[in-house]
């Protein structure tokens, strides 16, 4: 297995608690929900959801819930194709 492109990787874009939505082993779609990042600072606000970009299978998910911008949440993997 091996990540394929920078899509591979989940961000945060901003400070919250983050809900993961998928676990270890799961296998993803692109623009399937990847989490909702939920601030603290104005829980009144609606949680900002996190989408994947690419497909593959979830190798890394951060546990930690409180986040900062640039925190991995996510690392996936795809087959390597046989040559």
């Amino acid at each position: 297995m091996r990540v394929r492109s920078r899509g591979a990787f989940v961000y945060a874009m901003r400070k919250g608690l983050f809900e993961p939505a998928a676990q270890l082993g799961a296998v993803v779609r692109a623009g399937q929900l990847a989490g909702v990042i939920h601030a603290i600072d104005r829980p009144w606000q609606a949680p900002e959801p996190v989408s994947f970009t690419e497909d593959g299978m979830v190798a890394c998910r951060r546990a930690p819930v409180l986040t900062e911008p640039g925190d991995c949440f996510y690392k996936l993997l795809v087959d390597v194709d046989p040559a």
